[in-house]
C-alpha cells in the first residue's frame, strides 16, 4: 500500500493528532538535542570548550574510546531515530495486531538505553563538582535531548491508544520455591545495589599528595548545591526511586499465586524504567574517561553496581517469563 492511500484509509481521531503532534516535535527537539551544545568543560589555559552529545561521542573516539564512542551514538541517535520511525511505520500502515504489539512492547523496553548520555553527563559533571576534573557546567543541548527522549515515551502512549493494542498483562501460576527464590534474588540486588549508592565508586588521584572519593551520596548534593538540579533528579528518579518501586512491586506479584492485574502492570512499569544496567554502563564509560588523565582506583561500590548488573538481568527475566499476555476485546479502528 502506497503511503498516501495509507493516509486517505485513516480515520484521524484525538489520539492521531496527538501522536503526530508529539512525534513531530520529538524529532525537531531530537535534532537539536543532539547537535547544540550539551556541556563545557573549563580547560584552563585553552579556555572554556562546548561540546554537543555527537560532539562528546566523537571526542571519546579520538581519545582511543571508539567503543564507547559508537555505544554512545548507537543509544543517544541511532536507537532513538529508529524508534521514531518505526512508530511512524506502525502508525501509517496496518500490521497483524501480533506484530504491532511486540513492536511496541520492544521499543518501550529498549528505549530507556536512550537515556545513557544522560547519565555520562550527570556523573561527569558530579565529578567536576567534586573537583575531581576541571570544571564542567551543562549546558540546553542535554536538557533538550532529555525532553526528546520524554516525549518520545509520550508519543508511543498515544500511539497504544490509537492502535487499541494496550497489552492486558497477567501472571502465570508458578510454585512457590520459584517464588521465593525471585523474592530472594530481588532483595540480594536491592541490597548490593544500595550498597553501590551509599559507598565510594571510585578514588581520583589528581596529584602526588592529593586524591579524593566519588559516590552518589556525596556527588548529588553537591550537584544540587551548585543549582544543577534537572540531571541529579533523573539519576535519583530513574537510578533510585524507580529501583526501589520495582523491588517493592516485583515482591508483591510473587508473594501472590495470582496478582491482580492493575499490581502486574504497575510492577511490569517500574521493571521497565528502572534503569541500573544504564547507569553502570555509563559509570564504565566516565571511569575510561578520567583514567585518561588521571589515577583511578575502583572501590568497593563500583564492583557492587557492576555485580547487581546480572542479578537484576536474572530477576528481570524471571519476572517477564510469568507474564501472559493478551490483547483485551474491543474495536480496532
Amino acid at each position: 500500500m502506497h503511503l498516501r492511500d495509507a493516509i486517505r484509509e485513516r480515520r484521524f481521531g484525538a489520539s492521531d493528532y496527538a501522536f503526530a503532534v508529539t512525534l513531530l516535535a520529538a524529532g525537531a527537539l531530537l535534532g537539536a538535542g543532539l547537535t547544540l551544545p550539551a556541556f563545557s568543560n573549563d580547560r584552563l589555559a585553552q579556555g572554556t570548550e562546548s561540546l554537543s552529545i555527537l560532539g562528546g561521542a566523537l571526542q571519546l573516539g579520538a581519545s582511543g574510546s571508539v567503543a564507547f564512542m559508537f555505544v554512545i551514538i548507537l543509544f543517544s541517535a541511532v536507537f532513538p531515530v529508529a524508534k521514531l520511525l518505526a512508530m511512524l511505520t506502525v502508525w501509517l500502515f496496518r500490521f497483524d495486531v501480533n506484530t504491532e504489539e511486540r513492536t511496541m512492547h520492544w521499543l518501550e523496553i529498549l528505549g530507556k538505553w536512550s537515556m545513557l548520555d544522560v547519565f555520562v553527563i550527570a556523573t561527569t559533571i558530579g565529578a567536576a563538582h567534586l573537583e575531581l576534573l576541571n570544571r564542567t557546567t551543562t549546558e540546553t543541548g542535554i536538557y533538550v535531548f532529555g525532553l526528546a527522549i520524554l516525549l518520545s515515551m509520550l508519543a508511543s502512549i498515544f500511539l497504544r491508544e490509537r492502535l487499541k493494542t494496550r497489552i492486558e498483562l497477567v501472571m502465570a501460576r508458578v510454585g512457590f520455591a520459584e517464588r521465593l527464590f525471585g523474592i530472594a534474588l530481588g532483595a540480594l540486588s536491592l541490597v548490593l545495589f544500595f550498597g553501590g549508592v551509599l559507598l565510594p565508586l571510585f578514588t581520583i588521584e589528581k596529584w602526588v599528595f592529593w586524591n579524593k572519593e566519588y559516590s552518589l551520596l556525596t556527588a548529588l548534593p553537591q550537584m544540587l548545591a551548585e543549582r544543577e538540579f534537572l540531571l541529579p533528579l533523573a539519576i535519583f528518579v530513574f537510578v533510585i526511586l524507580l529501583p526501589l518501586c520495582r523491588f517493592v512491586g516485583l515482591t508483591a506479584t510473587r508473594m501472590l499465586a495470582r496478582p491482580p492485574r492493575a499490581l502486574v502492570k504497575l510492577a511490569f512499569a517500574f521493571e521497565k524504567w528502572t534503569m541500573w544496567e544504564v547507569y553502570a554502563l555509563a559509570l564504565i564509560i566516565v571511569s575510561v574517561k578520567l583514567a585518561d588523565f588521571t589515577t583511578i582506583e575502583f572501590r568497593l561500590g563500583f564492583w557492587l553496581i557492576m555485580a547487581v548488573v546480572p542479578l537484576s538481568l536474572l530477576d528481570g527475566w524471571l519476572f517477564r517469563r510469568r507474564l501472559e499476555l493478551s490483547r483485551p476485546p474491543g474495536p480496532r479502528d
